[in-house]
């Protein structure tokens, strides 16, 4: 499964579940929100 579709994937069960998501970087530099928004 590539990083795009990990990411479709978890979004999906966010939604699915109304879960929301946030996230706190310092060391991957916005790296996990970029692969969810792109």
């Amino acid at each position: 499964m590539s990083n795009a579709e990990l990411a479709n994937a978890l979004l999906l069960a966010c939604q699915q579940r109304g879960i929301m998501l946030a996230t706190a970087e310092s060391c991957t530099g916005g790296l996990i929100i970029a692969a969810l928004t792109d």
